[in-house]
């Protein structure tokens, strides 16, 4: 097995000598040197364009063209830097310096690029996106905090237990509907649910530990009595078309994942009283290549010539016989950006609220208008208790977590108020 080709249990890499490789260049003291110079002639080139960019970049703007995209992902907000003298002391400054030249290096995204395919090739490793991307089998990229939770190697403090978890989500369900309202809950499978035998074998991933928040999580619903859709089951139920529906590259579900969920969420409304609801129609192509939302992972690594992907399903989608009247809320995490895509596009709801884990920003659809979200302002909260139906999503690996609890402490606040209005 090539050397370094899987990520280790807590982002480890497996060591490699590297001297050996160090070494082959030393051909002659002469080229070492010529080495070194060419060397510190480069970086002093590019700190003095760096340092000049303020003055420089106006006037000659090609100078700062490296030809590579912008970086992709978040950058961490600079550090907080004391005024005076105060902050070389405490070393403020210092930190708020760093900060700037590297956000300001001259051919930033050159020499960040370079380094990651650097690792990537070599090594098989990526430092990009906090250290949480691993590579598995078959060149199959994962988020680590998704390989933690399916191998049992995580700790959550932060979940509900399952059975009262459970029993909040049947409460919420049971008080929506004395509104005449609708709250479906869905759980969304996780990748590493799709491809565990491309887990690295490098991870400790004990068969008694694997994959033990599912099976709780449908019991629990299911003895509570709680409309749910189980979007594990919906994938596996379509894995004999021989069709992938997750990517190799990404982390979510491809277009033709996220279009089998949409059918089942569709019978869920329907068991649940909205006959009346459309079905989406579609047609699948394949393309040969990942693309768009597919690649998500492996653009977040940076690397200057990104792998490309496997054949993937698409899906193009028809209209409807007739199209949907109602006014659908999500509460939900990343894994309901394509479906809300295609429940506006294939006609299924007139308008979607899509609240990103649930506090994060309201998106209107198909407007597509973002706003600030405060869950106790009651005007934020509004469109939840006015929609006809309210959609509560997450992902299996979390659970029961803040996303979820968060949004059921929402609603037995407002249950408490319209409780005491009653009383009155």
């Amino acid at each position: 097995r090539r050397l370094c080709a899987e990520q280790g249990y807590r982002g480890d890499v497996q060591s490699v000598p590297v001297l050996p490789v160090l070494t082959v260049s030393r051909r002659t003291v002469l080229a070492e040197r010529a080495l070194l110079l060419l060397l510190f002639a480069a970086m002093a080139g590019i700190g003095l364009l760096t340092m000049a960019r303020p003055l420089l970049e106006p006037v000659a703007p090609h100078l700062y063209v490296d030809g590579e995209p912008a970086l992709v992902g978040m950058q961490a907000a600079p550090p907080t830097r004391t005024a005076g003298l105060a902050g070389v002391w405490d070393g403020s400054a210092q930190r708020a310096a760093d900060a700037w030249t590297s956000a300001h290096v001259a051919y930033r995204s050159l020499f960040v690029r370079s380094f990651n395919e650097t690792l990537y090739r070599a090594f098989a490793a990526s430092y990009m996106n906090n250290r949480t991307l691993v590579i598995g089998r078959k060149q199959t990229l994962f988020e680590k905090l998704y390989v933690d939770a399916y191998c049992g190697l995580r700790r959550e403090d932060d979940r509900t237990p399952t059975t009262a978890f459970a029993q909040r989500v049947r409460a919420a369900q049971d008080w929506f509907a004395s509104r005449g309202q609708h709250l479906i809950y869905a759980l969304t499978p996780a990748k590493t649910t799709w491809f565990p035998e491309r887990i690295g074998s490098a991870f400790r991933c004990p068969a008694e530990q694997r994959d033990r928040n599912y099976p709780a999580a449908i019991r629990a619903l299911t003895a509570a009595g709680v409309t749910f859709v189980d979007g594990r089951a919906v994938l596996e139920a379509a894995r004999s078309r021989g069709l992938e529906l997750f990517s190799r590259n990404g982390t979510h579900w491809n277009a033709l994942g996220a279009a089998l969920f949409v059918d089942a969420l569709t019978d869920a409304m329907r068991r649940d009283g909205m006959r009346d609801v459309p079905r989406l129609r579609y047609e699948v192509s394949i393309e040969p290549v990942e693309h768009g939302g597919d690649n998500d992972l492996i653009d977040l690594a940076n690397l200057l010539w990104p792998p490309v992907g496997a054949p993937s399903p698409t899906v193009h989608i028809l209209p409807p016989e007739v199209p949907g009247t109602r006014r659908m809320v999500s509460v939900n995490d990343s894994f309901m950006y394509a479906p809300a895509s295609l429940l506006i596009a294939g006609q299924i709801v007139r308008k979607l609220d899509f609240y990103y884990y649930f506090n994060i920003f309201h998106r209107l659809y198909p407007e597509m208008a973002d706003s600030h979200v405060d869950p106790t302002r009651t005007e934020d909260m509004a469109p939840i208790f006015s929609a006809d139906v309210v959609l509560l999503e997450e992902v299996e690996a979390r659970w029961g977590g803040p996303l979820a609890t968060h949004f059921l402490d929402m609603v037995d606040r407002m249950r408490e108020r319209a409780g005491r209005f009653d009383r009155q």
